[in-house]
């Protein structure tokens, strides 16, 4: 029997990057962007103050994204697609969720990567990021035994 739940839990866990959608004022954006998780299951990014997405935040707290691993073979690929609400992180949890960042692994604290620097708190300030939460709110996860495009809601992670 496929447990869908522990399935889209490995999915979250186990890959690095979403695409994220935004819209506002009848102009979408998709935009990449490496996260990590916390326990509930809510996931982090870290984005510029002036990037499309963040402004579109801004007036439009609501958001949709994917996440599956591209290198699955043609028919046999399963992914998530996942709705959810966006806030800022506030400063008082900047320290768990950098350390959540850093524990995933974020690009920044690769050192083979030159002119990279660690992510602080600091270092947000000083460089216009900001940290972002998403709380999911619908999680839909195709069946990979389908021959057709179905897909099941999960009505939580935890």
């Amino acid at each position: 029997m496929w447990n869908k739940k522990n399935e889209a839990k490995r999915i979250i866990k186990k890959n690095f990057y979403l695409s994220l959608a935004t819209c506002s004022n009848n102009k979408p954006w998709i935009c990449t962007l490496f996260y990590a998780i916390d326990k509930k299951f809510n996931l982090y990014f870290v984005s510029r103050k002036t990037s499309f997405h963040v402004q579109h935040l801004r007036k439009k707290p609501i958001v949709a994204f994917t996440i599956f691993d591209s290198h699955q073979k043609p028919g046999t690929g399963v992914g998530l697609q996942i709705s959810g609400k966006v806030t800022k992180v506030k400063n008082k949890d900047f320290e768990k969720v950098i350390a959540l960042l850093r524990k995933k692994g974020h690009p920044s604290e690769n050192r083979e990567i030159k002119h990279q620097t660690i992510i602080t708190q600091d270092f947000l300030k000083k460089n216009s990021y900001e940290i972002f939460q998403i709380q999911p709110s619908k999680i839909y996860i195709n069946d990979k035994y389908s021959k057709t495009d179905r897909r099941f809601l999960i009505r939580n992670l935890t």
